[in-house]
């Protein structure tokens, strides 16, 4: 063993470090400092033998030194540096022994040489560097969430609840995260408090705990008598502490939970997960049954806020301007007045999240310009002796860029913790790169996170239009059959009502719209002020501050400027359906271009309960974007694959800004589409098969009038109803017993109804009450149908089969319809363009039939003919299986499969499509021709009326 006669401190201490953290992947320019000086609290120097800021101090001494007083040595130390370099570990030895210490946990470890190497998982810490990009939920994570929970619980029981609890386990949870973290001066020094504290006296201790952080010593706030531990606690400031809070009756159950939860390793908590972890605690998400946690539904959430995931938000921050920096960051590397412009540049960008919860949008894009920033300095001093250089001077990229809007104070105070806890941690990832770092405490500035109703309050109150880079966030969505009556008084107030209504028709609007509508108005008030300034003022104060500079090079000019950017995420049924028309109209005439988009993707979050939502991401400005980026997702729970469309139109396609507007007559020459008939008959004119069985077995002549009655379920799962059909019967045909006791019944139903035009239907009872029933043959199409399905399928029917209003009839329909409606094409249409009934296709004769380009009818079919009849020869190869089963995407049979693509090859020829086999590059083709021919319909209109 190369060191087993090592016996002295400076001597060979270097050389066996050295070695020692190259095996855990430390090593040549790495951030490991050796003889590193120090300025003692006395103001004597001193010298840590080994040192990697923020994260351990060693110190060696000769064999047979008391290893005790070199960890008085290593603790003296670490309080004489910055917070963001304080260590969470301390190794002392004299090359023989070996004590780790890890100060947030008073754990102490100790390792004798020749057990080193069976003890090198103990070191694994030094192999965690820099976080990772995306952070997700860990194990860690969870367990403080659960603990916590309970902890929220007790509190509750112990008579402290609404805001006071809220702002007390506020203060606590940034206590347990500062505690690992450097930032009380020693490692785990609240921890150590509550440990050496007894139940009795814990309510006073706490207090003037708190008081103390809030007392400022420089200015003699604190009295000269405080108490030794109390009195080591750094003055924290930011207001965190400023208002006396009340406190729970503690007892000892309470006690030692506080304890437990202390000891965590708080240090491994992503701000980001921590604000919704502790959301989702304080609104009830979780709570406990036994020893395990429970999920349940959660204010916020019934309100329709989802928590988004870190992966999402870089989903949003990335195209929106992450990227954009990042690549101004790699070309401006050879080029220092770039760099140095763009360094310039990050203290003047600001943010706004006006849905923003516990701020997990803030804190990731906060901590993404922190991270550039970093490594933009690392370029520019890469030539400097950083031990000579204040790197701390250099960063100033603050909190302050940040606002938010919340409706409920309790997240809003989280929003402004956890940026305050990712400041501290940016300074930390900088002392470890650099050596030194910007010192956290005191708090020098704050976030802006303003408490009240986004929809209400007016975002120019929290930071000016003109003055707001980028609108971020995760706004919360509800449709309309869900929204209560305080949202739709909300929409009121953004929309308008009556003669004052902004946009017609927008009670079939989602409720996130109206994050939309204001973030164009935003937008519009943006670039509506900088006109009104006309050039930038030569006098500054005209301007004010944005961030924490000048808000920009005045000499500059106008060619700096650009109007808000805004990214959101939203439910995808805002790009579907009825919805696109009504809202993508509106935001359009505003001038309002789609930049990036990623289009529908299943939902993940950081809350325990996973939102089982479909969304998608939008980003839009009044500039159009140099280069836009669409996203799709071929696995809807997958990674994206990214193209540069021309232009991405309100279906999040690649076609012109066009939306389908339902019409009441198709636009190409068809036959009309229309629903089926309704009975209105309280279920008096409706059969099962046993029922029609007993009927015709006690009156044969009964055969004739009963039918078969066909819904979507009966078309599609082969269910049998069947309907008392008499519509064209005599009257001695109405007189059969059965007959005229189920009419009966039907009389009785209607002149019961409340409604006008149901009593009416009484004095013929025997009819449905909405007859719509083709006489010839006829197809089918249901009105629902399952999104597991690539082709919604289409029945051809007999006069004889009546369509209930379930499903919508082609009268007159030949082969030809027949094939183009089953083809991809068309159902490329119908999944960009119909609405949803929950994820379901919802098809309807004025947005989706009415509004398809279809090919030219007057050509040449016969090959379209053929190959739909080619699908009806597959499918009856199959007879005791159901259209449900044909189509099912699983179980298709190979026949079938076959003839489908042979048609969609047949239709796309008729088409001249030539593009890929994709719904995107179709719809995109569709749109095309769908614009044409609005534009066609247009001009003959206008001719027609001159």
């Amino acid at each position: 063993m190369e060191w087993k006669g090592a016996d002295y401190e400076r001597g060979q201490a270097q050389g066996f470090w050295r070695e020692f953290f190259v095996c855990f992947g430390i090593g040549g320019k790495s951030a490991v400092l050796y003889e590193h000086q120090v300025k003692k609290l006395g103001g004597a120097k001193g010298y840590i033998d080994s040192f990697i800021p923020g994260k351990l101090i060693v110190e060696a001494k000769s064999s047979g030194k008391n290893l005790n007083s070199a960890f008085d040595q290593a603790s003296e130390y670490a309080l004489a540096l910055t917070e963001a370099e304080r260590p969470r570990y301390v190794i002392v030895s004299d090359f023989q022994r070996f004590v780790l210490t890890d100060l947030s946990k008073d754990k102490v470890t100790e390792i004798t040489l020749g057990s080193l190497a069976s003890n090198a998982e103990k070191f694994r810490f030094l192999m965690e560097d820099a976080p990772e990009e995306i952070a997700e939920e860990r194990e860690a994570d969870r367990a403080a969430a659960y603990r916590v929970s309970k902890l929220h619980k007790m509190l509750l029981d112990g008579g402290l609840s609404g805001e006071a609890l809220d702002v007390f386990l506020t203060r606590l949870l940034f206590l347990f995260f500062a505690d690992d973290t450097g930032l009380l001066n020693v490692n785990g020094s609240f921890h150590r408090l509550l440990k050496k504290t007894p139940t009795s006296v814990l309510y006073g201790t706490l207090s003037l705990l708190f008081r103390t952080l809030d007392q400022d010593p420089a200015k003699g706030e604190r009295p000269a008598a405080l108490d030794e531990d109390i009195a080591r606690f750094p003055y924290i400031n930011g207001a965190l502490f400023k208002k006396p809070g009340d406190f729970p009756v503690f007892d000892e159950k309470t006690r030692n939970l506080l304890v437990e939860c202390s000891s965590l390793d708080w240090s491994t908590i992503s701000p980001a997960i921590f604000g919704a972890m502790f959301q989702g605690i304080l609104e009830g998400e979780f709570k406990t049954e036994g020893d395990e946690p429970v999920s349940r539904q959660a204010t916020r959430r019934e309100m329709g806020a989802h928590y988004t995931s870190e992966r999402n938000i870089m989903r949003v921050i990335r195209p929106l301007f992450l990227d954009e920096l990042r690549a101004e960051f790699e070309a401006a590397k050879g080029d220092a007045t770039a760099l140095k412009t763009l360094y310039d540049h990050l203290p003047t960008i600001t943010f706004l999240d006006p849905a923003c919860g516990c701020g997990s949008f803030l804190v990731v894009a906060y901590r993404e310009l922190r991270r550039l920033e970093l490594d933009i300095i690392d370029t520019m001093l890469h030539d400097k002796d950083l031990s000579k250089v204040d790197v701390g001077a250099f960063i100033r990229v603050r909190v302050n860029q940040m606002h938010g809007i919340e409706l409920f104070d309790s997240p809003a105070q989280i929003a402004k913790v956890a940026l305050w806890i990712t400041d501290h941690q940016m300074s930390m990832e900088a002392a470890a790169r650099f050596g030194s770092s910007r010192r956290s405490l005191p708090l020098a500035v704050s976030p802006t996170i303003k408490v009240g109703n986004a929809l209400r309050v007016p975002w120019e109150e929290v930071i000016p239009a003109t003055f707001c880079d980028y609108v971020i966030g995760n706004p919360p969505f509800r449709g309309k059959q869900y929204q209560t009556d305080e949202q739709k008084a909300d929409l009121d107030i953004v929309f308008g009502k009556g003669k004052h209504e902004l946009i017609k028709g927008r009670g079939v609007l989602d409720f996130v719209t109206a994050w939309f509508v204001k973030a164009a108005q935003y937008i519009e008030k943006s670039s509506s002020t900088a006109r009104e300034l006309d050039l930038f003022a030569t006098d500054a104060s005209a301007w004010g501050s944005r961030g924490n500079e000048a808000m920009i090079d005045i000499d500059a000019g106008w060619q700096n400027w650009k109007p808000t950017r805004v990214g959101l995420v939203s439910t995808n049924s805002i790009v579907q359906g009825e919805q696109v028309s009504i809202l993508w109209d509106w935001m359009l005439a505003q001038g309002m271009q789609i930049t990036f988009a990623h289009r529908t993707f299943s939902w993940a979050n950081e809350g325990k309960g996973n939102a089982a939502v479909h969304c998608v991401i939008i980003g839009f400005s009044s500039e159009a974007a140099e280069t836009k980026r669409l996203y799709f997702y071929p696995d809807l729970k997958g990674e994206p694959v990214e193209t540069n469309p021309s232009n991405i139109s309100p279906y999040l396609v690649d076609a012109p800004n066009v939306v389908a507007v339902g019409r009441t007559t198709p636009l190409s020459p068809v036959p009309g589409l229309r629903f089926g008939s309704m009975a209105n008959d309280g279920g008096h004119l409706v059969l099962n098969a046993a029922e029609r069985a007993a009927a015709i077995a006690a009156d044969a002549t009964l055969e004739s009038l009963i039918r078969p009655f066909v819904g979507a379920q009966e078309m599609l799962n082969g269910d049998e109803r069947y309907a008392l059909w008499l519509a064209d019967s005599t009257p001695e045909q109405r007189n059969r017993p059965l007959v005229v006791e189920r009419v009966r019944e039907v009389r009785t139903y209607r002149e019961k109804s409340k409604r006008d035009t149901t009593r009416k239907l009484a004095a013929t009872p025997f009819l449905f009450g909405e007859i719509r029933q083709p006489k010839t043959p006829y197809l089918m199409i249901p009105r629902v149908s399952s999104e597991r399905r690539q082709i919604i399928p289409i029945a051809y029917c007999e006069p004889e089969i009546v369509a209930s209003e379930q499903v919508f009839t082609l009268p007159d329909a030949t082969l030809a319809h027949f094939g183009v409606l089953t083809s991809t094409m068309h159902n490329a249409w119908v999944r960009t363009v119909a609405g949803r009934l929950k994820s379901d296709y919802r098809y309807s004769a004025g947005l989706v039939f009415n509004t398809f380009p279809w090919i030219d009818l007057d050509d040449d079919l016969a090959t379209i003919e053929t190959t739909a009849q080619a699908v009806l020869d597959a499918r009856a190869l199959y007879p005791d299986s159901t259209l449900a089963t044909l189509y099912d995407p699983n179980l298709m049979p190979a026949e079938l499969v076959k003839a489908h693509a042979a048609l969609d090859r047949a239709v796309d020829k008729h088409y001249g499509y030539k593009a890929e086999q994709s719904d995107i590059a179709r719809v995109s083709f569709l749109f095309e021709r769908y614009a044409a021919l609005i534009a066609t319909a247009a001009a003959n209109a206008h001719d027609a009326a001159e």
